[in-house]
């Protein structure tokens, strides 16, 4: 009402200025960090790596928890290299990550026999080989995928020898249970989890259950 009128801003502007400048917020793992592991070289690994890798050649199915920045993601990378190249066909799911499965598609195209995607790409995958089933206009085409995604496997003729899941903290049991039947042998078949509990989307527990037991 003029350059000299001057009010205190009362409880209603003190509101609006916490809203506006106070938000809680959280600081989440940058796609950046994500993408910088994978450009290391396997000459790089620490001794602990090295180790887990060797591992893992010894058995079928594991699952292998780490912290943000232990190499998880180039580990997972460095597993399916060395399956594909045995001879196995490989599916590698980026979690829910759709930018950092882009990039692994990148770093791997070289590698014929894995295929890599986030996981509602590989329900796509099963999910567009079910001729009977149909996306409805008023419903999300993820959770179509998601509700239809076990049927549509079964349906499908699509199976790989090895299954390997980073960031597998953001998938639900039901997710994970479901992945095991894209296998040759579901309960037999190659399989290996990379997760971190402190990194998960859903607020539940990431659990192990149906998978320890098939192991």
């Amino acid at each position: 009402r003029g350059p000299h009128t001057v009010e205190k801003p009362g409880e209603l502007g003190r509101k609006i200025f916490q809203d506006m400048f106070a938000k809680s917020f959280e600081f989440k793992n940058s796609i950046k960090l994500k993408i910088s592991e994978g450009k290391k070289y396997i000459s790089l690994l620490d001794n602990q790596q090295k180790e887990i890798l060797s591992l893992t050649s010894k058995i079928n199915r594991a699952a292998l928890e780490g912290g943000a920045g232990t190499g998880k993601s180039f580990l997972s990378a460095q597993k399916a290299i060395e399956l594909s190249e045995q001879g196995n066909k490989v599916a590698l799911v980026c979690g829910m990550n759709r930018s950092f499965a882009i990039h692994m598609k990148e770093e791997l195209k070289n590698h014929k026999n894995i295929h890599v995607d986030h996981f509602h790409g590989f329900c796509k995958l099963f999910f567009e080989q079910n001729k009977s089933l149909d996306i409805q206009n008023n419903t999300a085409a993820y959770e179509i995928y998601e509700n239809n995604f076990l049927d549509s496997i079964e349906k499908s003729l699509i199976r790989f020898d090895a299954l390997i899941v980073d960031e597998a903290q953001d998938l639900k049991e039901d997710f994970i249970n479901s992945l095991l039947f894209s296998l040759k042998d579901p309960d037999q078949g190659i399989a290996f989890l990379f997760f971190d509990n402190n990194q998960k989307i859903y607020d539940s527990k990431f659990t192990l259950n149906s998978f320890v037991k098939s192991s």
